[in-house]
């Protein structure tokens, strides 16, 4: 991977890790993923020195999503109706009640907004019409634990009735979304400023099984001019970005599921069997 960038040293671990639905999120100093089989079910964290703790799993049904809620070791974890916080020290799981999902529509994909408190949700469903923007609202006699989300905000998307969300992700001022047209059979990532949603950019992605969606990692760290990367289990090639909004396609060895930036030097991949990670310095 990443074969070109000739001007930095690559080293790579290989942690194995089966899971049928593989999840992975991460903190400044730690890696969250899943192991889910027909024995076990149980997350797994890693620390900055990539020791591992593994912790039970009480939530019935598939988690589809997760996404680090701060520093504290909370991480958030989306189900098809439920979004949930799992305090990593206590051990403690409780849904989030007040995130009810509209017209009992199922939840697809979720991001969360630069300041933490700002989830931004996605629903599984062609013509999607709306992003919802959700905020915590912590008043002075409450806790972090014993908050309330509202609902501020619909983002109009306006898709065709041909169209899907795969995925989105927010960066600084913008949101990326992933869409599917079924029409032309074309998938694209888009870039939309967060305050208008506008579209300032959009690329074609190459066709794939719609078994599984794109899904996208804004690097912080570039890797030399590169600094998107996109990928899906359907394919075993990962689409990279440049600062030129250019293509470039690497061939990786096995479809991937989940890709984050750790402690900016470690990339870390997702797959069925196991968890790669490469140091790039």
């Amino acid at each position: 991977m990443f074969e070109d960038t000739m001007s930095y040293s690559i080293s790579m671990m290989k942690i194995p890790l089966i899971s049928s639905t593989p999840q992975l999120t991460v903190s400044s100093n730690h890696i969250f993923a899943d192991e889910n089989t027909k024995k076990r079910k149980q997350f797994i964290l890693f620390d900055k020195d990539f020791q591992k703790t593994s912790i039970p799993c009480f939530i019935d049904g598939n988690i589809i999503d997760c996404l680090w809620y701060d520093d504290i070791q909370k991480v958030f974890l989306l189900t098809s109706t439920t979004i949930f916080i799992y305090n990593l020290k206590t051990q403690l799981i409780k849904p989030i009640l007040d995130i009810k999902p509209t017209d009992n529509k199922p939840l697809k994909c979720f991001t969360r907004v630069n300041n933490q408190s700002t989830l931004l949700i996605a629903y599984d469903e062609w013509e999607s019409k709306f992003i919802e923007r959700w905020e915590q609202q912590i008043s002075e006699e409450e806790n972090d634990d014993h908050s309330h989300w509202k609902l501020i905000k619909n983002y109009s998307v306006d898709l065709t009735l041909n169209e899907f969300i795969g995925s989105i992700l927010s960066r600084e001022n913008n949101i990326a979304i992933t869409i599917y047209n079924h029409l032309t059979e074309q998938w694209r990532m888009e870039l939309r400023d967060l305050e208008n949603f506008k579209c300032l950019k959009q690329i074609l992605l190459p066709e794939i099984n719609l078994k599984n969606d794109y899904r996208m990692i804004h690097l912080e760290k570039p890797i030399s001019t590169i600094n998107w990367l996109i990928y899906s289990p359907s394919s075993t090639k990962i689409i990279a970005i440049d600062f030129n909004w250019k293509k470039k396609y690497y061939q990786y060895k096995l479809p991937i599921y989940r890709i984050e930036q750790f402690r900016q030097d470690n990339i870390v991949l997702r797959t069925i069997n196991r968890v790669d990670i490469y140091t790039i310095t």
